[in-house]
């Protein structure tokens, strides 16, 4: 009765169209917990229809914790970062797939969750621990169809006015 579950989640999030998304954060996680069942953090995705759990990729100085590396969900119990260096994380978001080939992504209700949770079996055996998060960043990339012809046999340098062509010897820097 005295645990604690917390979760931090986006709201829905228009994906559509993009491709190759890579979530990035930073994360200072401490925890005195020896197992998953004492307390743990945890990064998911919402595709739509269900939550999935995000692999951390482990850095040079603390490796996360995961008991079986193919099971799911990732949750992690062992101290990332320290209070004055953040453990900065980047992971890629499986693309959508179609036929076994990688396709844009089409939700409109994707979502971002992050988990924290420390166990208690009374006021005497809580387990403390605190995840902390900071410079969450959702990136990916969207093809644009524009009106512009890149392929031209000549090409213009303008002034910094935008309208005063420079000739060939004229290049300002």
């Amino acid at each position: 009765p005295y645990s604690i579950l917390n979760y931090l989640t986006s709201n829905d999030l228009n994906i559509n169209g993009f491709n190759n998304l890579q979530l990035d954060f930073d994360i200072y996680h401490f925890s005195i917990a020896t197992g998953i069942s004492e307390g743990y953090f945890e990064v998911e995705y919402f595709d739509g229809s269900t939550w999935k759990s995000l692999k951390l990729p482990p850095d040079n100085t603390v490796t996360p914790n995961i008991p079986n590396l193919s099971a799911q969900p990732y949750r992690y119990y062992m101290n990332v970062g320290n209070p004055l260096k953040w453990y900065h994380v980047s992971i890629d978001i499986p693309n959508e797939k179609v036929g076994g080939v990688d396709v844009p992504f089409t939700q409109t209700n994707f979502k971002l969750r992050f988990t924290h949770f420390s166990y208690a079996a009374g006021n005497k055996n809580f387990k403390e621990a605190i995840t902390t998060l900071d410079n969450i960043k959702l990136s990916g990339l969207k093809n644009i169809n524009t009106p512009f012809n890149w392929n031209s046999a000549t090409t213009t340098i303008y002034d910094t006015n935008c309208t005063t062509a420079l000739s060939g010897t004229d290049l300002r820097t």
